[in-house]
């Protein structure tokens, strides 16, 4: 049976959209896992070559204070978007966990103060313990990515200036979830991730949209210190795109 499919925005003018729904098609009918599909949009990502691809969306997203759609489709019951969207200096985007959702985002321009979480368990209706995985700076081309048991929950900040994110998520993919005491849906569930046990690990207290704001929304990650057992447990390196297309010299003969 055809999938049906409902393009609502389409301003993504690569050969990349007809790969990522073929990819996600893959996806959603079982026929890659999680890891395969992730692996295989950032080989198609690092030969897209994202600077020069998308040179005037990048200058557009850059002066603008809305995030930029480039492309939103509707597959039966999921859905993926690829947008550009820009984060002010100062300005936080809230610790927060997703629901079945994938994502594939890569920084662009400037630069990002990261810290990203795995998670444990639930320990009640309003708690998550969670593992600190990641804390660290990145520049363009530097990959952060997430999905429903992988690396689910990240805080992020712009440092030194506005930054700019290209984010691919996909949304409904996942055929299993974390438990959840309300299903809330494909938005965000916001956490404070900011009480540690002596082990390290995390004890994130859900909270409303409007708290996370206040308490986290205008203030830079490092106001929020992590104690060193917690830092101890985290990984280095990651993952860098060349934001450049990839061209083969001529050879003269």
């Amino acid at each position: 049976m055809q999938p049906v499919v409902r393009t609502k925005t389409d301003r993504w003018r690569s050969p990349l959209s007809a790969s990522l729904l073929q990819l996600l098609e893959a996806l959603r009918c079982g026929q890659i896992s999680r890891i395969d599909y992730q692996k295989s949009l950032l080989e198609l990502l690092g030969r897209e070559g994202l600077e020069e691809a998308l040179a005037p969306e990048i200058a557009e997203a850059m002066a603008s204070h809305v995030q930029l759609e480039l492309l939103r489709r509707h597959v039966n019951e999921c859905r993926h978007t690829v947008l550009l969207y820009r984060v002010d200096e100062g300005e936080a985007h809230p610790p927060h966990e997703h629901f079945n959702m994938i994502s594939t985002q890569v920084v662009v321009r400037g630069t990002i103060h990261l810290r990203e979480y795995q998670r444990v368990d639930r320990e009640d209706a309003d708690h998550v313990r969670m593992r600190l995985v990641r804390d660290a700076l990145l520049g363009p081309g530097d990959v952060f990515e997430a999905s429903e048991w992988e690396r689910n929950v990240h805080w992020f900040s712009a440092e030194g200036g506005p930054a700019l994110i290209f984010n691919i998520n996909a949304r409904g993919y996942e055929p299993s979830t974390f438990p959840n005491a309300h299903e809330p849906g494909f938005g965000r569930l916001y956490v404070d991730p900011t009480r540690y046990d002596h082990e390290g690990l995390v004890h994130g207290e859900e909270i409303s949209p409007q708290v996370a704001k206040e308490r986290f929304g205008m203030r830079p990650l490092s106001a929020f210190p992590v104690p060193e057992k917690a830092l101890a447990r985290t990984e280095t390196g990651g993952t860098t795109l060349c934001l450049k297309q990839t061209r083969v010299p001529l050879q003269v003969l």
